[in-house]
């Protein structure tokens, strides 16, 4: 690879000579009277042929330079130029708009809120606990405010007794007591997202439900056409992961996350055996 770039620099340095030279040899037979042609072409040669070597040379000078400088060379930047258009080109196919490596960098807890309340039609949220959603600012009244607007919103958390409730718990993170913290975490959820239901009374815009079934292993903040996917990774906690940003109802990434965020809600739906869930007594 480096081969082939070096052979391309010596033929654009090449070229680069000839054009100068031509363009010399062009401008004494012009001022020794040999034109066969009018002024005007002239000139317009000399200037095409002189900054076309111009260009040229600097190319291969500039490259020459920085490579001597210890930076990358300009056919690597252009290399992962070329690159970087097919993650626009992927963008348009997945929605996917923004990733960042952590996800506490994307919003503060009140940007977070504000997207919540941006919402017209559908609002899905599902986490492990979502029990740091709980503890934001105005997060009982702007629910209460959706749902009066006719926004349905739909709550997934994992449920106590779900049998996979420790795969995702790290406890080398989170402590020793990193279940029984995790447990306490769900409660606090259920009851704070109980409370709302209370208030919102037989609308059934709003509803809360816990996976029995299945196993939660990324957070989806859904409002409307847009998905903020925080994927769960066991080496470290969820504010560290990294997030996705995905627009368009359309694109396949959003209907992906969509899909996983349904059918781990069919699969947890009430049945005439299934209690609905109850604040927990203190």
């Amino acid at each position: 690879m480096k081969s082939n770039t070096r052979n391309a620099l010596i033929v654009f340095l090449l070229m680069g000579i000839g054009c100068l030279i031509i363009s010399y040899l062009v401008l004494a037979n012009f001022y020794h009277g040999k034109q066969e042609y009018s002024s005007k072409l002239w000139d317009f040669v000399i200037a095409a042929l002189s900054q076309v070597a111009f260009v040229v040379l600097t190319v291969v000078i500039l490259n020459f330079l920085w490579e001597l400088m210890g930076g990358e060379p300009i056919s690597k930047t252009l290399d992962d130029l070329r690159k970087s258009t097919l993650l626009i080109q992927d963008s348009q196919e997945t929605g996917v708009r923004r990733v960042l490596a952590e996800s506490s960098s994307f919003a503060t807890p009140d940007k977070w809120m504000e997207r919540l309340k941006s919402a017209e039609e559908a609002i899905d949220l599902m986490g492990y606990t979502l029990h740091v959603w709980t503890k934001g600012s105005g997060l009982e009244q702007a629910m209460l405010n959706l749902v009066h607007r006719g926004v349905k919103v739909r709550i997934l958390i994992m449920d106590e007794g779900n049998q996979h409730l420790e795969s995702l718990i790290n406890t080398a993170i989170i402590g020793i007591a990193g279940t029984n913290f995790t447990r306490t975490e769900i409660q606090g959820a259920q009851e704070a997202f109980h409370r709302i239901a209370t208030k919102v009374g037989d609308n059934a815009k709003f509803e809360l439900r816990t996976a029995k079934r299945g196993l939660i292993t990324c957070q989806i903040c859904r409002t409307d056409s847009e998905i903020v996917a925080i994927p769960y990774l066991y080496s470290v906690v969820a504010s560290q992961s990294p997030l996705m940003l995905i627009r368009g109802t359309d694109t396949r990434m959003f209907k992906l996350y969509k899909s996983e965020f349904d059918h781990l809600w069919d699969l947890n739906a009430p049945t005439s055996q299934t209690q609905p869930v109850q604040p927990r007594q203190p």
